[in-house]
C-alpha cells in the first residue's frame, strides 16, 4: 500500500507540518493551501495551484531560504500495511494499540472524528485515524 507523506515548514512560524494521505490529490490540495498561506504572508498573490505550486515554493525559498521554507510530498510504501504489529511475546496489536504504544492520543479538538495527535521532541504530528498514525510509525 502506498501513502503520501506531506512535510512542510513555514518560514516565519516554528514547527513542522507532517501529515499522511492515502491519495496524492488530497496531499497536493493541502500542499497548495500551505503554499498559499506562505504567499500571503510574503505579501504575494495567493495563486498557487496544481500546475505551479512547486515553482511557487522555489520562489519562496529564494526569498526566505530553503532550510525553513518548504512543502514536499513523498510517496512511501507501507510494510505489511501495518495491520498487525507483533509484540515481543508474538501477541498482535491492533492499529490503535500500536499507535498508543508510540504515544499517539485522541485529538478531541480536531473537527475530524477519530483524529489523533502526538507530541514528539517539541513537534506535534497529526493523523486522521489510529490506522493512519500506525502507518506513520511504520514508515519512520
Amino acid at each position: 500500500m502506498k501513502v503520501f507523506l506531506l512535510t512542510a515548514e513555514h518560514f516565519s512560524t516554528p514547527g513542522i507540518v507532517m501529515d499522511v494521505y492515502a491519495k496524492f490529490d488530497r496531499a497536493e490540495d493541502e500542499a497548495i493551501k500551505l503554499v498559499n498561506i506562505m504567499l500571503d504572508d510574503s505579501d504575494k498573490p495567493q495563486d498557487a495551484d496544481t500546475s505551479n505550486w512547486m515553482a511557487k515554493v522555489e520562489a519562496l525559498q529564494d526569498e526566505h531560504g530553503a532550510a525553513h521554507c518548504y512543502v514536499e510530498i513523498y510517496e512511501k510504501d507501507l510494510i505489511d500495511e501495518c495491520e498487525e504489529v507483533p509484540a515481543p511475546d508474538d501477541e498482535a496489536f491492533s492499529p490503535e494499540q500500536t499507535a498508543r504504544e508510540y504515544g499517539w492520543l485522541p485529538d478531541l479538538s480536531s473537527p475530524t472524528p477519530g483524529a489523533v495527535y502526538k507530541r514528539d521532541h517539541g513537534e506535534t504530528f497529526t493523523a486522521a485515524s489510529w490506522a493512519d498514525a500506525c502507518h506513520l510509525e511504520c514508515i519512520r
